[in-house]
């Protein structure tokens, strides 16, 4: 099933993700991404996943509010820096053609 490009969910948590992602390039942290390296840049996803997952097992233990919040803004950091892999692997891509 397509989820449909007009959906309000889907623009919502897109519009999340893009705000975390142009937070982080405003501080200067998207900078000192390890172009280049996709070891290292997928080792950065994973350890988003980790902390993710630590807020899953926290809300299964006792389920609260604050649980739900630390999860969704978890898994919009993984979301904003699957991105930016995405993109410094576009970069490369074409410096290799």
């Amino acid at each position: 099933m397509a989820i449909a490009l007009d959906d309000e969910r889907l623009r919502d948590v897109w519009s999340e993700v893009m705000d975390e992602y142009e937070r982080v390039e405003a501080t200067g942290r998207g900078e000192r991404w390890p172009s280049g390296d996709p070891v290292r840049g997928v080792a950065l996803i994973t350890e988003e996943v980790g902390e993710a997952m630590k807020e899953a097992l926290d809300v299964t233990r006792g389920y609260s509010a604050v649980g739900m919040r630390r999860l969704r803004a978890e898994l919009v950091q993984t979301a904003a820096t699957t991105i930016r892999m995405l993109m410094d692997l576009s970069k490369t891509e074409g410096r290799q053609q």
